[in-house]
Parts: structure tokens; C-alpha cells; sequence
């Protein structure tokens, strides 16, 4: 088990991890999710010995391994580009950890024929490395990587570089070889496909915090707060409301109980279109539809929202949590709904059939911006609609608002992790 305590680092005077906590179970695969610059990078030079960090302990398997160089320390590193031997052929690159080791000619042969084979790379081992595709490459790399037995591996965005089909087709392959390894292993990506498809557990980093952790279902059902959702690629998000995008439903302009708006954009994603509706000046809803034509920029449509798809960030409903977490006792039922769900101004407060022309933007409230992901992450934060208790309900189903709620302070956001000079 791989325990971090109360990690911190600091570059030029600027926090890049600030008392960070971990724990990576045996066997678990633990994803590190976050933009560039969060400390992910960082982290695993930590863990690696690569990096010494400003405060906190590294503990593998009940070992402090401060002090303990980067090659006894018992872990697999394999770094986005993969950093490979030109000069060398793929089993000597393999071998490169077991020559370190001391391990003689005939155990270094053995092994680096088993883990070729591991990694579907049987017969390779003759092949000079710039004969290869980057698939192979990645697959070489993992191999050394894995050619110690180490206790605990770490991948830092391995598949980064990988054009989009063979990404889908490795990550499918990497969660069998996981499972089989039954090893600690530490993914960093900022890809969230990648993160939800591989990880047992999910840890959601931002200016050098854990920001959210959980299990995939759990993260992506009930982001901790805007920036999380945001980072997830869901864009309705309003203060501390989430409107989910497979909730937003269009309908015909002028339908009863809908809202009126205009398509601004639409693009066709294969099995869903993901259309962006202007509701009010500035204010967008993004809706995923199934099985529709693709409407043209400037066409009328009518907005119905489902109130089961508006969550409060961070708190879950009682059905979702359930499933989420693989309780098999159902959550008890209530005659109302779950407290603390807030929605829009802009979308509940106003008499059916109203909405792009038919409605005025409140004074002093703040427009939701586009669907673009947060970029000032959570420290840039603000208002874009007011937001309160469930209270009464208009013709929409959704509550109506009150109040606004109080924002998080900023945050200072560190600046890239620091390149590795150990690379060859």
C-alpha cells in the first residue's frame, strides 16, 4: 500500500502541492485527473524520489521511503514520451531496470521475454526502437516498467500521445493487464474517458489539492463543485446548481410548460448530438439528444428541463447515491425532495412559453458563460444565476429560487509542474 501524508512543494515561493493525502491500495488503480499544472506530474516524481518535497512522508508497504534512492525504492515509472534507448533494441531497453538491478544475463533474458509477452509484444525483442509504431513504443515502455516486479506502478499520461482509436483500444487492454498484475498502480491524465474507464478510484486535482475523490460512478454523478463538474465537460453549471445535460430536452417553440430559445451551435458526436440553446443574453443551456437531426444554428426550439437531472454540487440524491456507492439497501423513501437543490433564476422564474425573447436578465445577476471547461479553475468561480432552497415549483417542475448562496474563497493556481531533467 502506497500512503502520502501531508505532501508539500513549493517552486520559486509558489505552492504546487499543499498538504496532499493519499492512499493506494494493493491492487487498486488509482486515477490522478486534473488540468496541467495541479500537481499531478509533481506528485508522481515525489512518490518516485525524483522530486524531495517540502514537507509530508512517502510510505510504501509500511517503508518511510524518505532518503531511499529513485531504483530501491521498489516502483515502475513510465513517463508520456516514454523516454526509450534510440541506440538500443527493444530487450535491451527492457532489461535496463534489471541490469540496474544486478540481475545476470540468463534472469534478465527470462524476464524480458515474459513481460514482452505480457504486453503482447512476443518475439520483439530484436526490433530496434525506431521501427516501431507508438503503439508499440508505449507497450515497450510498460514492459521496462515492469520488467522489476515492482510493488506499485506509475503511468504519467502513457497513452497522451496515441491518436484517439488506438487510445480507446489500449485503455480497454491496460484495465485486463491491471487486473491481472493485482499491483498498486498510479494513472495520471487529464483525459476523463480514460480516468472513468480504468480507475477503481478517481482523484480530482486542482492548485495542488485533492479537490473530489471517489469511485468513477460517484464522481461523475456528483461532482464535489463547479470546477469538478466543469472539468468533467458538463457546462450547465450555475453557482452551485448542475443542470445535466441528458435532462435538457427540446421540444417545439411555444410548447406548454416550455422554455423558449434558439439553437446557437449543435455538433453530431455519433451516438448523441450535443446542441447549445441561448435561453436569455448570454445564458446557454447544452442538451445531449439521442437519435435527433442535427438543428441548424438560428432555429426556434423549446427547452423542457427534468427536474431529476438539476443536482446540488456535492450532494447527491438519495437514488443515485445508493447506486453510486453499490449499496444494496434502497435509500429510505420521502415524501419531498432532497434539501439543498437549488436551480436558476433564469430558468424556473418566469410563466410558461417565455424565455430568449420573452424574458429580461435580472439586474446585478451574472449570465451563464459558454460550455468552454473552466480555465481560472476554482478560484475564478462566480454566480450566474441566484440559487436557494426548494421552495415552490413553477409550470417547468423546477424550483423556484431564492437567495443567493455564498461563493468559495479564490484559490492560488500553481504554475506547470516542473519538466523532469531525469528523462533520457
Amino acid at each position: 500500500m502506497l500512503v502520502l501524508e501531508g505532501i508539500e512543494l513549493s517552486f520559486d515561493g509558489q505552492a504546487a502541492l499543499r498538504g496532499l493525502d493519499l492512499r493506494v491500495g494493493d491492487g487498486q488503480i488509482v486515477a490522478l485527473l486534473g488540468p496541467s499544472g495541479c500537481g499531478k506530474t509533481s506528485l508522481l516524481r515525489i512518490v518516485a524520489g525524483l522530486t524531495v518535497p517540502d514537507g509530508g512522508r512517502v510510505v510504501l508497504d509500511g517503508r518511510d521511503l524518505a532518503g531511499v534512492p529513485t531504483h530501491q525504492r521498489g516502483i515502475g515509472l513510465m513517463f508520456q514520451d516514454y523516454a526509450l534507448f534510440p541506440h538500443r533494441n527493444v530487450a535491451d531497453n527492457v532489461a535496463f531496470g534489471l541490469r540496474m538491478r544486478g540481475d545476470g544475463p540468463s534472469a534478465r533474458r527470462h524476464r524480458v521475454a515474459e513481460v514482452l509477452a505480457l504486453v503482447g509484444l512476443a518475439g520483439f525483442g530484436d526490433r530496434a526502437v525506431g521501427s516501431l509504431s507508438g503503439g508499440e513504443k508505449q507497450r515497450v515502455a510498460l514492459a521496462r516498467a515492469l520488467a522489476p516486479s515492482p510493488a506499485l506502478l506509475m503511468l504519467d499520461e502513457p497513452l497522451g500521445a496515441l491518436d484517439r482509436t488506438l487510445r480507446d483500444r489500449l485503455v480497454l487492454e491496460l484495465a485486463e493487464l491491471f487486473a491481472e498484475l493485482s499491483i498498486g498502480v498510479v494513472y495520471v491524465t487529464h483525459d476523463q474517458a480514460e480516468a472513468l474507464a480504468l480507475a477503481d478510484q478517481v482523484v480530482v486535482m486542482d492548485a495542488g489539492r485533492v479537490v473530489q475523490q471517489g469511485t468513477p460512478e460517484e464522481v461523475w454523478s456528483s461532482p464535489a463543485d463547479p470546477f469538478v463538474a466543469r472539468f468533467l465537460g458538463l457546462s450547465n453549471v450555475f453557482g452551485d446548481v448542475l443542470i445535466r445535460p441528458e435532462a435538457v430536452r427540446l421540444v417545439a417553440p411555444g410548447e406548454p410548460g416550455a422554455l423558449d430559445g434558439v439553437v446557437e451551435a449543435a455538433a453530431f458526436r455519433g451516438d448523441h448530438t450535443q446542441v447549445w440553446v441561448a435561453l436569455d443574453p448570454g445564458l446557454r443551456l447544452e442538451a445531449r439528444s439521442v437519435g435527433a437531426s442535427r438543428p441548424a444554428a438560428g432555429t426556434p426550439v423549446g427547452v423542457v428541463i427534468d427536474p431529476s437531472g438539476v443536482r446540488s454540487l456535492g450532494r447527491p440524491s438519495a437514488d443515485e447515491g445508493q447506486q453510486a456507492r453499490g449499496h444494496e439497501e434502497a435509500a429510505e423513501p420521502t415524501e419531498e425532495p432532497a434539501p439543498g437543490v437549488h436551480a436558476p433564476h433564469h430558468l424556473v422564474d418566469r410563466p410558461p412559453g417565455q424565455g430568449h425573447q420573452g424574458h429580461q436578465v435580472e439586474r446585478g445577476v451574472e449570465p451563464a458563460v459558454g460550455d468552454e471547461p473552466a480555465q481560472d479553475h476554482r478560484a475564478q468561480e462566480h454566480p450566474q444565476g441566484h440559487v436557494g432552497e426548494l421552495g415552490d415549483r413553477d409550470p417547468t417542475g423546477l424550483p423556484v429560487a431564492e437567495p443567493p448562496v455564498e461563493h468559495p474563497p479564490s484559490v492560488t493556481q500553481p504554475g506547470e509542474d516542473a519538466p523532469d531533467p531525469d528523462r533520457a
